[in-house]
């Protein structure tokens, strides 16, 4: 894995953990799509038949996609905490930016420290989403 986000790096292409994290969510879906399918096969099939191999094939199989589950809600987690700091400290710094671009008739209009609080309040409140 450490490979893969060196290559992304190298490649610099600018939305390359957006597509990891798009793609991750909608792998997330399939195990949570063949576990019914596990269930109705083991009930159609394998208790009809009395077929204790093919018990043990769907158990073995239902183990396997909650293993392919987690290992990719841990990488989907990975992603959204090292990516998420960035984008708020992107959004910080274009705030900011914009603060010192305004000119001063526009902060003797504003009460004092309303507009950092405000600023403040809603980057937290963008944090915590």
């Amino acid at each position: 894995m450490k490979y893969v986000l060196q290559i992304f790096q190298i490649i610099k292409y600018p939305y390359v953990k957006h597509a990891l994290i798009l793609v991750t969510v909608l792998l997330l879906i399939i195990p949570d799509l063949i576990e019914p399918l596990i269930i109705q096969n083991i009930f159609d099939n394998v208790f009809p038949n009395k077929d204790i191999n093919l018990l043990f094939l769907m158990v073995l199989a239902f183990g396997v996609a909650r293993i392919f589950w987690f290992l990719l809600k841990i990488f989907e987690d990975y992603l959204s905490a090292s990516f998420g700091p960035q984008i708020i400290f992107r959004i910080r710094q274009k705030l900011y930016s914009h603060i010192q671009k305004i000119d001063f008739i526009t902060y003797s209009e504003i009460p004092n420290g309303e507009l950092v609080s405000r600023l403040l309040n809603d980057v937290n409140y963008l944090e915590h989403f």
